[in-house]
């Protein structure tokens, strides 16, 4: 088999998948690390199985802190007190 023939394949199969999992693994095994913007670089998920990426998780983590500082969050413990009345 040549290599013609196998980048063909690869292609044929990539493009009939639609396994998110398995397109951003062959995504990142074939992008050199330094070709990446980090910023897109999946790192996690959503609650609703989306995938994360670095920018949307310090967006996350920067609106958190604005909402803790301006009092808009409890405590622990407060929280544990809130739901036993579940």
């Amino acid at each position: 088999m040549d290599v013609q023939t196998i980048k063909l394949d690869l292609i044929n199969v990539l493009l009939k998948t639609n396994d998110i999992s398995l397109l951003f693994r062959v995504k990142n095994l074939l992008i050199p690390e330094s070709a990446k913007n980090k910023d897109d670089e999946i790192i996690g998920r959503h609650p609703d199985g989306r995938a994360m990426t670095r920018k949307e998780l310090w967006e996350s983590i920067e609106i958190s802190v604005r909402q803790i500082e301006k009092g808009e969050a409890i405590s622990h413990e407060d929280l544990i007190k809130e739901s036993e009345t579940w």
